[in-house]
């Protein structure tokens, strides 16, 4: 049976600031009453409801540029990401996101680093984001490591790097692997350069290439909306935008 995502009868989408640095309150109507309800932020799935009746989200998020989507899906699939039925909400022109496969036998110090030039030409070394290769949750294994035939795939426990982890066929041998997502919302327009780098206490660094980014930030808020005219026969309102 195929997953629910409706993002239809979903209305009413406000955001409301809190006090810094405790970030913004998101509420929204739905009439989808036997659904729970994720939120997507950027193109990702940053939370989910606890009950159908919820009707709110604490969004801690920071930087320019955040597109929140609102989604209704079926109870089984509420934690799951699917982002991928967005289309144009899951895709805004100025977050940079790409993925790489988890190493399975990466150090608990290691990271993947996001380094970007901000349409500079010069790529800065002070990390945009980052990411924990192999954080201390995570188990390495999933052959012999304890509950047998517990796991997907038959496998034990949940922690095989490269078998029922998703993203079928992208680990070696042919076996799934989990991916590693990293994203970076920039707001200066233009053509960015983007290299990921592993860095590690132990084995040092390592550069990958350097990726292209087109970034087509969204228009800043307008300052001020002033109302300038209004023909009462024609209904017709003219305002100024500052």
């Amino acid at each position: 049976m195929s997953a629910t995502f409706i993002t239809d009868n979903i209305h009413n989408l406000r955001v409301i600031a809190l006090a810094p640095p405790r970030g913004w309150i998101v509420r929204f109507d739905s009439s989808n009453d036997t659904l729970h309800h994720q939120m997507y932020v950027n193109g990702e799935l940053a939370d989910f409801t606890d009950s159908i009746a919820q009707r709110r989200f604490h969004l801690d998020a920071e930087g320019f540029g955040q597109l929140v989507a609102i989604a209704a899906v079926d109870a089984a699939h509420r934690m799951v990401d699917m982002s991928d039925r967005l289309g144009d909400a899951g895709r805004p022109g100025w977050v940079y996101r790409t993925t790489v496969v988890r190493p399975a036998l990466a150090d608990r110090s290691a990271r993947l680093e996001l380094l970007g030039d901000r349409a500079t030409g010069l790529i800065g070394q002070e990390p945009l984001a980052s990411r924990k290769l192999s954080p201390a949750w995570l188990r390495r294994w999933g052959f012999g490591y304890q509950s047998f035939a517990l796991g997907q795939l038959g496998y034990d426990g949940h922690g095989s790097p490269g078998a029922g982890r998703g993203s079928f066929g992208a680990g070696g041998f042919g076996f799934g692997a989990e991916l590693l997502r990293i994203a970076y919302p920039a707001n200066e327009p233009g053509t960015h350069q983007m290299r990921l780098r592993a860095a590690s206490t132990i084995s040092g660094q390592a550069d990958g290439q350097i990726e292209q980014f087109d970034c087509t930030p969204p228009p800043a808020a307008p300052a001020s909306i002033t109302a300038t005219a209004y023909d009462s026969q024609t209904e017709t309102l003219t305002v100024q935008i500052q």
